[in-house]
């Protein structure tokens, strides 16, 4: 467009007639250099953004108008700072503004928009790669600078986002409904990260989940490990208190500090109040077996196996805890009960086998605990004492077993009414074999005594000799017999 020059003359009439030859109606004068002309003004439509092209050849007017919409070139390559450009209204004729500054930039070729802060929710869905996440930031960390850890944000961490209020060192961080960064504490939200990309740690660390669980979860398809706990050097501590897992609780708490299943039946507790309890699954069906509890002292040179129980408070009496070793029961008809099997380490070469020690707690002042055996107690696999107590038949009428600790030891009452009856029968619990039995008579010592003549794996006969001629004697009424009987 050439540019014009319109001269507006404040002459008197007369005075411009002496120069210029008149113009016409709504001619404005236009000066070439060599003289002028008086092109006419076209009527143009009076609106926003119309304005007269002049046509330099045909010396003419003609309207214009200006597009609403500017044209934009497309770019993406240029590696250069590049400034957003805007308004300071929404509607009308306005004045664009952009900043000369490093406040708002965008650089086309790597598409970065810098800007010195931002205001406001972050909405939507941010891409695989953005350090931030909708409404929450669980994968930065407070440096305790007012900036982050996460190396993968770039640039200046401090002026990620507004900070509001102080960051702890080492806790994670929120977006608040303001956009800004917030303290969440010690605890963090749901996250994750590979194990893999857990650091060593530079110094003690504390984790507080508080009511959040973590599960771990695997699906071996070979012979593998799902978390193993070891050293990558000796530790050499002189004072023996070097734990690689320590659980504990806290006075007062009911939680379980331990719980181990397997097939989904329990195996092994340590409950709230520091009961162990070490178990053998049950059987789900007639006839299955209770799974068995064998605690067994390690080879070579034979350890000792020792089953200790808590000792009692200093100062209140506090009882000693017992230890309780007691199989799985049948839970129908037809399941029979596990055995409890306690085996001592085996000597190699050598070496001696390892002892069982039972030992009851002593008290200084108050009663000592027992070892107590409330279960058939088998040699080899076969029955030699039970707890059961034995019963009578045959004797005189009505006898009796007055006191018993089951076959280890019982007291015969032959009954009354025995004139003539010479012999008996005890009832017994199934032997593999039978019974050998040993009788002492109370009542009559110098006269009577009784000796075992017969028997099956459940039954144990017995005669009542003169003790002088050895010829069988009546029963006499109400005869106390003392026994002691073992099963083989």
């Amino acid at each position: 467009m050439k540019k014009l020059l319109f001269i507006l003359l404040f002459m008197p009439s007369f005075a411009l007639a002496q120069y210029i030859p008149l113009p016409a109606t709504n001619a404005v004068p236009v000066s070439k250099g060599t003289g002028w002309s008086f092109p006419v003004l076209p009527a143009c439509a009076d609106s926003g953004g119309n304005h007269f092209n002049y046509n330099n050849t045909t010396q003419t007017f003609s309207c214009g108008t200006s597009s609403s919409n500017p044209t934009f070139a497309a770019d993406s390559t240029t590696n250069a700072t590049m400034y957003p450009v805007w308004v300071n209204a929404n509607t009308g004729q306005l004045q664009p503004y952009t900043s000369s500054s490093a406040k708002l930039s965008f650089n086309p070729s790597s598409g970065m928009l810098t800007a010195a802060g931002f205001t406001g929710p972050l909405t939507g869905t941010a891409s695989a790669n953005a350090p931030l996440t909708t409404g929450t930031a669980p994968a930065l960390k407070a440096n305790g600078s007012g900036g982050f850890s996460d190396s993968t944000i770039s640039g200046n961490t401090s002026t990620l986002a507004t900070v509001s209020g102080t960051l702890t060192n080492g806790h994670c961080t929120a977006i608040d409904a303001f956009g800004n960064f917030v303290d969440s504490g010690s605890t963090c939200g749901s996250s994750s990260v590979q194990l893999d990309q857990v650091t060593a740690a530079t110094g003690a660390a504390t984790i507080n989940n508080a009511n959040k669980h973590i599960t771990w979860q695997w699906n071996f398809n070979s012979d593998q490990t799902g978390f193993e706990i070891t050293e990558a050097t000796p530790s050499t501590n002189s004072t023996g208190n070097e734990r690689l897992l320590y659980v504990h609780t806290l006075s007062g708490s009911t939680a379980q500090p331990i719980l181990v299943s397997a097939n989904n039946q329990l195996s092994f507790l340590v409950d709230y109040d520091g009961t162990v309890y070490i178990n053998g699954g049950s059987g789900f069906t007639a006839s299955q077996v209770g799974k068995n509890v064998s605690i067994t002292a390690g080879a070579g040179g034979g350890g000792t196996l020792t089953l200790q129980g808590g000792l009692g408070g200093y100062f209140n009496s506090g009882n000693g805890g017992p230890v309780n070793i007691i199989s799985g029961s049948g839970n129908a008809a037809g399941e029979s009960a596990g055995d409890v099997n306690i085996t001592g380490g085996n000597g190699t070469t050598s070496g001696s086998g390892g002892n069982i020690v039972l030992t009851a707690g002593t008290s200084p002042s108050g009663t000592n605990g027992s070892i107590n055996f409330v279960s058939p107690q088998k040699i080899n696999g076969k029955l030699s004492i039970s707890p059961a107590a034995p019963t009578l038949t045959g004797f005189c009428t009505s006898p009796s077993v007055p006191n018993n600790n089951g076959t280890a030891a019982f007291t015969i009452n032959v009954g009354t009414t025995c004139a003539g009856i010479q012999t008996g029968s005890i009832t017994m619990p199934t032997a593999t074999t039978g019974w050998v039995c040993s009788f002492q008579d109370v009542t009559t010592p110098a006269t009577y005594v009784w000796g075992q003549t017969g028997g099956t794996a459940t039954t144990v006969t017995v005669t009542n000799y003169n003790r002088t001629t050895g010829v069988a004697a009546n029963f006499l009424d109400n005869e106390i017999v003392r026994a002691m009987c073992i099963a083989y």
